[in-house]
């Protein structure tokens, strides 16, 4: 086999803007597998709750130099695989007429099998982890960057003045990334209702404004796009006709309410535009897809050929009593919330859209991967159940400076649950 070699050049005048979508990555993950493809340099990733996703392509045109010596030979134990490949191709065939069922998991085996060997030959696979990586990275902001592989185990970044004859090397190890790899093809194939390309600049006001009332953005669409939110405190609203927008496509209604911390994080790739003060930022647009009970799908151009999307999943919130809102005076015994002897009866509100209803079929099959975190899912569902009906008591009880906080543990205990019956089902299926 031949060896595995890369190299990544940036020049110095698009150091700040790869920096600056590093970064931004680092707010929504913690660690990343960069694949370094014929195409460019690719990335996809989840937060822990896997609320927002994020994938995106750096072109090799937008490098100064991209040089990758990819696999041409299989190794023995990838031979062995292979024959392995045609043995189960036979199987499954025979399993398709003797027996549905088995037929199925054959095929499972050899799709895996078959998208192990197909990366191994296309592609090269860094385990980062990102805050690391954006330590390093730090440390320069105006020297051209080079990215390439180290002794085994490692990575390069290395970084060169156009004046020094020398170079600085900082050498940061590889990491196995052990969760499974997703197929964005279920994800890119979701038809929208409607789209919109709006300035960033504007956007980025419309989330600040929002947050002085609230944690949650609406955004709603009918013959104007309208951002608004609601809290205990006021009220926000925006509306935005439609030939102020740099494009539209309205073809129905559609609404959804959507985390500003989330957004916050994703508005983070502005800094790859320039300050808010800069005119590459002012003039930076980005596209937006929505639907009704349907993730928020975000898409920003990067350089010349480079893009990056998101998908931020719906808020999905359950009625909960404000004990900060004015009403009129209603006469109660206690501040109690009754509770029929067979126990809590909990109203589970519907999952939001990216979640394991939704991409299960987009990941690599993988079974003790998944089998692990269907175990895990089921022990953060057995807390949560344990403690959602002492989160509502104290939502009545609690002082104003704790009410935001246990609204929000109490939300999250709720999305949790919300996952049961389809945890149960997976559980059901695999014979866990």
């Amino acid at each position: 086999m031949s060896e595995t070699l890369y190299k990544i050049q940036i020049d110095s005048d698009r150091v700040k803007i790869f920096n600056a979508i590093i970064e931004a990555l680092a707010a929504i993950v913690s660690e990343l597998r960069l694949k370094l493809t014929k195409k460019g340099l690719y990335f996809c990733g989840m937060d822990g709750s896997h609320i927002c996703l994020i994938q995106g392509l750096l072109a090799l045109e937008d490098f100064a130099e991209y040089n990758t010596l990819q696999k041409t030979e299989l190794t023995k134990l990838e031979k062995q695989e292979l024959e392995e490949i045609r043995r189960l191709e036979k199987v499954y065939r025979c399993g398709q007429v003797l027996n549905d069922s088995i037929g199925e998991k054959v095929q499972d085996q050899l799709f895996t099998m078959e998208h192990k060997i197909e990366n191994s030959l296309l592609q090269i696979d860094l385990g980062l982890n990102i805050e690391d990586m954006v330590k390093i990275l730090k440390r320069n902001t105006k020297d051209t960057l080079t990215i390439k592989n180290g002794d085994q185990g490692q990575v390069d970044f290395e970084f060169k003045p156009e004046s020094a004859k020398k170079v600085r090397t900082f050498s940061m190890s590889l990491i196995d990334i052990d969760s499974e790899e997703i197929n964005m093809e279920s994800l890119e194939g979701m038809s929208y209702d409607n789209s919109f390309s709006i300035n960033m600049e504007a956007i980025d006001e419309v989330i600040k404004d929002a947050s002085v009332y609230s944690e949650v953005l609406e955004v709603k669409i009918g013959k104007h796009l309208v951002f608004s939110t609601e809290g205990s405190r006021g009220k926000y609203k925006n509306e935005i006709e439609k030939d102020e927008l740099v494009d539209s496509n309205f073809e129905c209604e559609s609404e959804g309410s959507f985390a500003i911390q989330f957004l916050k994080s994703i508005w983070k790739i502005g800094l790859a535009y320039g300050t808010s003060s800069s005119t590459a930022y002012k003039h930076a647009n980005v596209k937006i897809w929505t639907k009704s009970e349907a993730p928020l799908k975000m898409e920003f151009k990067l350089m010349e050929n480079s893009k990056i999307q998101y998908f931020l999943s719906p808020r999905v919130e359950e009625d909960i009593p404000d004990p900060y809102e004015e009403k009129a005076p209603v006469k109660v015994e206690s501040p109690k919330i009754e509770v029929p002897a067979e126990g809590p009866q909990i109203q589970v509100p519907p999952m939001p859209v990216i979640s394991l209803n939704q991409i299960a079929m987009a990941f690599t099959p993988n079974f003790e991967g998944l089998k692990a975190e269907i175990l895990g899912k089921i022990a953060a569902i057995t807390n949560a159940k344990s403690g959602i009906e002492g989160l509502k008591n104290r939502l009545i009880e609690c002082n104003e400076s704790e009410y935001s906080q246990i609204k929000s543990d109490y939300n999250n205990a709720k999305l949790v649950i919300a996952e049961e019956q389809e945890i149960n089902e997976m559980k059901s299926f695999l014979k866990l």
